[in-house]
């Protein structure tokens, strides 16, 4: 039970991580984007 538990944690944090990550380059890209744009 707690192998499991503590896999399914590990595996949820990783996803969790991963899109934060997608989602702060996205929003990077976007607002450079921007930037060059206004100048």
């Amino acid at each position: 039970m707690w192998i499991d538990s503590i896999e399914g944690i590990s595996a949820a944090s990783i996803v969790i991580i991963s899109i934060l990550i997608i989602t702060n380059a996205i929003v990077a890209k976007y607002k450079l984007h921007r930037d060059v744009r206004s100048r």
